[in-house]
């Protein structure tokens, strides 16, 4: 982690250099990262972005702020209207929080969403690659569930993507992003 580090620093000084003040975002090279490059970045006072997707809300994960691919293939007009118009899903917690696959892959991820205007009827959570995803409720009443991908996940990068419809706003999402990272052998 020191190589980063000085690697981070010695970025930071040029771009200040450049721009005249240090910059306050840092975005993880292709979104990827783990928990301990997520405490060093935020260490070092940056605002970290990974490149799952999402809407940022109060609940943001404050390791990897999401946000929307709006480039090629993610950039006609349609997708982009419903990104703009995504919300926040707002999730408490996440288990586990690291996107590194372990041995258990496909990985099961449980979270743990706030109740309010996120119908819990049309929750639903896709795999990439592979659909819709099963999901579990483990306490409804609590906002919990859980989901896990049909197949396991190939190497490199993935995510389970979650989508509630909105009770007051019709049209609109709500949207969470969860990255996930498998080394190659």
């Amino acid at each position: 982690m020191a190589r980063v580090a000085a690697d981070i620093r010695r970025a930071d000084g040029r771009l200040t250099e450049e721009l005249g003040r240090p910059p306050p975002f840092f975005a993880y090279p292709y979104g990827e990262y783990d928990l301990d490059l997520a405490k060093l970045v935020r260490g070092l006072g940056y605002t970290p972005f990974g490149q799952q997707s999402g809407a940022v809300g109060p609940n943001v994960d404050a390791a990897a702020w999401p946000r929307f691919p709006i480039s090629e293939a993610y950039s006609d007009m349609s997708g982009f209207r419903l990104k703009v118009a995504s919300l926040p899903l707002p999730v408490a917690r996440v288990v586990p929080a690291d996107p590194l696959v372990g041995r258990e892959n496909p990985p099961r991820m449980e979270v743990t969403v706030t109740p309010g205007d996120a119908r819990p009827d049309g929750l639903a959570c896709f795999a990439e690659g592979q659909g819709r995803i099963p999901l579990t409720w483990l306490d409804r009443d609590a906002g919990r569930f859980s989901v896990t991908a049909r197949h396991p996940l190939p190497v490199g990068r993935g995510r389970y993507n979650c989508t509630a419809p909105s009770a007051a706003l019709p049209g609109r999402y709500y949207w969470f992003s969860h990255l996930w990272l498998r080394p190659g052998p």
